[in-house]
């Protein structure tokens, strides 16, 4: 209703890993959404992991927070609100684990749009790569996208005037309909068109 979707871009495309979107081109908005700010509603809760995360699986994205201050490897995906990301390969065996639970799935036939359709160039965040490199388990990538930080700050100005050629969105319908979700079962899905 807020037009979030509206000129979505593909910020963060990490070939052999994920393709991440999902935070508004308006800053006014998007400052609603950034986890940082804890705005009560905006935090998604966090749901158990009842599908993996495979090619085609959509699953939000998310910080990670320490269940254990003293053991840094103990990490899971907490804090989500609307930034959402494609697994382009099987990531399961690094993702699931850390909590991070699809909740939507492309058409396997579909992904070859996606593999088509996104500029790959810019690789990885810019804080990611500041801190010493990228979750992507096989640490190749290239270190030339966006600051997450500016991103919410300025919007699609800011991914406009310095990443031309991003990938994004240009229109959007939600529909619901009622179908079986090989998962839980459940039937009710909502599909982004």
């Amino acid at each position: 209703t807020n037009g979030f979707f509206h000129e979505q871009r593909f910020y963060r495309v990490v070939p052999g890993w994920v393709v991440q979107f999902g935070v508004s081109g308006s800053p006014e908005i998007s400052a609603v959404y950034d986890n940082r700010h804890n705005i009560p509603g905006a935090i998604v809760a966090e749901d158990p992991v009842r599908q993996s995360n495979v090619r085609g699986a959509v699953s939000f994205s998310a910080v990670y927070c320490h269940d254990d201050d003293d053991d840094v490897t103990k990490v899971r995906a907490c804090n989500q609100t609307t930034e959402l990301f494609i697994n382009l390969v099987d990531n399961s065996a690094v993702l699931d684990s850390k909590g991070f639970a699809p909740f939507g799935m492309i058409e396997k036939e579909d992904m070859s749009i996606v593999d088509e359709f996104i500029y790959q160039g810019y690789g990885e965040l810019e804080e990611i790569c500041q801190k010493g490199g990228t979750t992507n388990p096989t640490r190749s990538t290239v270190c030339k996208g966006p600051s997450e930080e500016r991103l919410y700050l300025e919007g699609n100005k800011y991914l406009e005037k310095n990443f031309p050629k991003m990938s994004f969105t240009t229109s959007q319908t939600i529909t619901n309909e009622s179908r079986i979700n090989g998962g839980d079962g459940d039937g009710e899905q909502a599909f982004l068109v």
